[in-house]
Parts: structure tokens; C-alpha cells; sequence
């Protein structure tokens, strides 16, 4: 009798690690600290279409024919083929990829108007699975200047719906976009089980395995009987 609640309990280890390890883990975007070189790490750049003339919807790709992403500017912009110039005050920008299973970061440049100039920048955005979060970036160089690059990056899995880049807003006019360039984005990485659940794994197939061998050499005694 001592058998069998052994082997049920070593069964019911494995199937725990193995609903474990098919479970996704959380997903955080945080800072793509590889921004501090001159792109971020694997990044790909945001081509624009078509030179546009004041629009405030247009479309570019990840590469010079890769995967579409639709911009949404909050006033009107002129566009070449990797820069956003504000012909009015333009205070945020909205890149929806057309698909949201292939990105995993992004990252951008540009530059900030001197009217109002805090040196912040806001970037949100939507994950896959519909879950929003923000960072806030200080100490932006400007005004009139070209600030470092900046991005966001995911470690587990997880892609981009859409991002946001914005400036806090303001009573008094405040923060503005003069520019806005040298977009990329990062393809998405294998998802990769995190140390407890690789743990919980082992144990579960240290289980089976030494169920299987009490198995065995009962069921040999019992041949030699």
C-alpha cells in the first residue's frame, strides 16, 4: 500500500513542473540598457514609406520591406525616410506594429524644442496581452539637440501591441517633440524557463524516474517468487 501513494504523489511533482514550465512568466518590459551604444542591442530600423507633408497617420516597415507598423502623430509632421520633423506643436507619437507577436523592444532618438524644455520623455505601451505600463525618462539633452537613444526591451517573451512616446503635459504649453528619428525595433527572443521552474522539472523527472526503478525491481522480486 505504501507503493502507490508514493507513485501518485512523484505523478502529481511531474505534472506540477510541467504545468509550470508551459506557463508563461510575467511579462516586464524594462530599460534596454544596450541603448547606451550607438543602437540598441539587434535593433532594426523604422523606414517610412513615403515622404509625407503634413500628416498625422502614415505608414513605414521594420527594414526597407519587413513587417508594417502604422504612426499616429498628435499634429501635423513631415516625413523622409527615417525622420519625423513637427510642423506644429507635437507632443506624442503612436506606433501600432500590424503584428504584435514580433517585437520585443524599441528604441528611438530625436530632438526636443526649446519652448518649455524639461528634458523629460514619456514612453507607454501595450503588451500583447493587453497589459499597459510606462517609464519616465530625465535628464533628456536638449533643447535643439539631439538626446541618446532610448528603449524599452522584454527578457521574457513578451511583444508589443503599441507604444506611446510622449511629453508630460502641461498648462503653460510646456515639452515639445522638434524631431523625431532613428527608429528600431527588436525581434522577439525564445521564451526561456526561469531557474525555479527548470528546478521544479528536474525534481518532477528525478521522481518519475526513480518511481519507475522501485517499479521495476518489485516487479523482478516478484518474478523470482
Amino acid at each position: 500500500m505504501t507503493g502507490k501513494p508514493q507513485q501518485f504523489l512523484t505523478a502529481f511533482g511531474l505534472a506540477s513542473g510541467l504545468a509550470l514550465a508551459s506557463a508563461p512568466a510575467q511579462a516586464t518590459f524594462i530599460l534596454d540598457v544596450t541603448c547606451g551604444m550607438s543602437q540598441c542591442a539587434e535593433g532594426t530600423n523604422f523606414f517610412i514609406d513615403n515622404v509625407n507633408k503634413d500628416v498625422q497617420t502614415f505608414t513605414g516597415t521594420v527594414g526597407l520591406s519587413g513587417p508594417a507598423v502604422t504612426v499616429e502623430t498628435s499634429a501635423n509632421v513631415d516625413t523622409g525616410l527615417a525622420t519625423i520633423t513637427a510642423t506644429t506643436t507635437l507632443t506624442a507619437l503612436v506606433f501600432k506594429p500590424a503584428d504584435d507577436t514580433l517585437f520585443n523592444g524599441f528604441s528611438f532618438r530625436g530632438q526636443l524644442a526649446a519652448s518649455g524644455f524639461t528634458g523629460t520623455i514619456d514612453v507607454s505601451w501595450t503588451d500583447s496581452n493587453r497589459k499597459t505600463e510606462s517609464i519616465t525618462f530625465t535628464g533628456v539633452k536638449g533643447p535643439d539637440a539631439d538626446f541618446a537613444r532610448l528603449g524599452i526591451v522584454s527578457h521574457d517573451g513578451e511583444t508589443l501591441k503599441l507604444v506611446t512616446v510622449s511629453v508630460p503635459p502641461s498648462q503653460t504649453g510646456g515639452e515639445s517633440f522638434k524631431e523625431f528619428k532613428q527608429i528600431e525595433f527588436s525581434s522577439a527572443t525564445p521564451v526561456i524557463p526561469e531557474p525555479s521552474t527548470w528546478a521544479m522539472m528536474l525534481l518532477g523527472f528525478a521522481g518519475l524516474g526513480f518511481a519507475t526503478y522501485r517499479a521495476t525491481r518489485r516487479a523482478a522480486a516478484q518474478f523470482r517468487v
